[in-house]
């Protein structure tokens, strides 16, 4: 990873003085100055990874419950929702820690957590109260990565790029999906499902330390917090380390576009300083210039992930259901079957993924976020006819039980590859309309509702397809999934698009109608003083 950034290798520029005030700058117009480069792709290869090392997580447990054959249905669920508990925890407290301490620390804690209880959940053997505490908790360092990876990216690429980047980063979780079927297939079997979770543990442990050794903070987040000239280091040795890179070596940056450094935290002296701090990120969020904003994207994650999570957990149950007139033999073979089914709905999110990365650039960031959602709802209503034709054409039979089976990884396969799209550009658009502030903040508040949002479909299809009174139809919780479908496709229609715009307009101009926004002034941070001290005598000089 010789193309990684070495900061122990930068000169900080304390003694370097601005060569003239048009050196100076903001961080979005460095970030478009320096390109794209090798560092780039290593970062975005990097945080891919540890998007990856989620789905593998996520996933693993499913692949883990049939061979817990001593736990009863109740302690599966409660193993279960443990890692989905512990993301709803982990969600909130990784996007704060992202705005208050910085990007890089709070992604690196993440990715530690959730590898190393990963591990340690296959050492503690079949104690069912071990075990939740270790999928709980690495569940806690899982949601770091959605909070924190899709803040950091972004803020380093420039804006051509910042689709394809995150739509890449997006991807892993097809990879992890891939990495965790086809791990399960080979080492379940033959080395039991203790050796398969040591190795899902090794895509998060692996990703932790290429960010610990190659990931630097956020230049947007050090200049929003007044550490301009460390913010200038990072980016001189992202720029040592791109060929086409246009930014000139003796630039130094505005404290903001307006020519005064903001604080990041507002000064409420009638309230607690520390829970003020704290929580200016969040109460950010509900300012009024962004409410609407938040709300129109929080209801698309909480109703997307409701169909989502919902028709995918519901449809190895469906599966079972539908194939329970089909001889023992041909049982057998669909059970050596489920991890081929695994690997093919996996691999169906490749087309999702090729396609979103072209049309959120060319078409924008909500139309395929529109496309994607109606296209899942269409996807689910056909399901839904598809399943409610094969439950009422009586016949049964091994032939049949083949057609029912390919119409099941079809059907599955569609709805993944297009609800793919979805997800892809609502990351991206959620990432890109709220300012650095509070970028994090609002990353994890969308993982929480979205956590919530799954547990709410998963419980939904399970009440829909087993009712009080008897069997319900086997197709009844697909439509309840295109329902889902279809509310985040009305709440996607509200959001605002933010192809060919500055990232998180309106950083500069941020909270200006608040009386209690206060210049920061931190005077143990070096950098920032001499960072204003450079802005003063370039002025001066200017003047005279």
């Amino acid at each position: 990873m010789a193309s990684g950034v070495e900061l122990a290798e930068v000169d900080l520029g304390v003694d370097e003085e601005p060569a003239s005030a048009s050196a100076a700058i903001t961080s979005d117009r460095a970030v478009e100055l320096v390109g794209f480069g090798s560092f780039h792709v290593w970062l975005t290869l990097i945080l891919t990874l540890g998007n990856a090392a989620d789905a593998v997580e996520v996933l693993s447990i499913a692949l883990v419950l049939p061979n817990l054959t001593h736990l009863s249905d109740a302690d599966k669920g409660a193993l279960t929702a443990a890692v989905f508990a512990g993301a709803l925890v982990g969600a909130v407290a990784w996007g704060l820690a992202g705005d208050l301490v910085g990007r890089r620390p709070a992604l690196v804690a993440s990715l530690l957590l959730n590898g190393l209880f990963a591990l340690a959940s296959s050492a503690v053997g079949e104690h069912l109260g071990a075990l939740c505490a270790c999928r709980f908790f690495a569940g806690i360092g899982v949601a770091g990565t959605n909070a924190v990876a899709f803040t950091l990216l972004p803020e380093f690429l420039p804006a051509s790029k910042r689709g394809v980047g995150v739509v890449v980063l997006a991807s892993g979780w097809m990879c992890g999906s891939v990495y965790s079927a086809a791990v399960g297939w080979s080492v379940i079997p033959k080395r039991g499902w203790r050796a398969f979770l040591a190795a899902s543990s090794a895509p998060a442990l692996v990703a932790a330390a290429a960010a610990a050794a190659r990931v630097p903070e956020s230049p947007r987040f050090l200049c929003a917090r007044g550490r301009c000239l460390e913010a200038a280091a990072v980016m001189r040795a992202v720029a040592r380390r791109t060929k086409k890179s246009r930014l000139p070596e003796d630039f130094f940056f505005e404290a903001s576009a307006k020519g005064k450094a903001k604080a990041l935290f507002r000064r409420d002296e009638k309230k607690n300083v520390f829970g003020s701090r704290v929580f200016a990120p969040a109460r950010a969020l509900a300012a009024p210039a962004r409410r609407a904003r938040f709300l129109a994207l929080a209801a698309t994650w909480f109703a997307l992930s409701f169909g989502w999570y919902g028709t995918m957990l519901w449809l190895p149950e469906y599966f079972a259901r539908s194939s329970a007139d089909v001889s023992h033999e041909s049982r057998e073979r669909v059970t050596k079957r489920v991890y081929v089914e695994n690997l093919l709905v996996a691999l169906a999110n490749l087309p999702g993924n090729l396609a979103s990365a072209y049309s959120v650039d060319a078409v924008g960031r909500v139309r395929t976020l529109l496309f994607g959602t109606c296209g899942a709802c269409a996807s689910a209503l056909a399901f839904a006819g598809i399943a409610a034709v094969a439950s009422g054409d009586g016949s049964g039979g091994s032939q049949s039980f083949e057609k029912k089976w390919v119409a099941f990884v079809l059907c599955a396969s569609t709805f993944n590859a297009l609800s793919v799209g979805g997800w892809n550009a609502l990351d991206l658009l959620s990432a890109e309309s709220f300012p650095t502030s509070s970028r994090a903040t609002a990353m994890g508040a969308f993982g929480a509702v979205g956590r919530v949002g799954a547990f709410a479909g998963t419980s939904a299809m399970g009440l829909v397809g087993v009712s009080v009174g008897g069997e319900a139809p086997l197709y009844a919780p697909f439509l309840v999934a295109a329902a889902a479908m279809g509310i985040a496709a009305l709440a996607a229609g509200r959001a605002e698009e933010t192809a060919g715009r500055k990232l998180g307009a309106g950083d500069d101009d941020d909270d200006d109608d608040d009386d209690d926004d206060r210049l920061r002034s931190d005077a143990g941070d070096a950098g920032a003083l001499l960072g204003r001290a450079a802005l003063r005598s370039s002025a001066e000089a200017d003047t005279a």
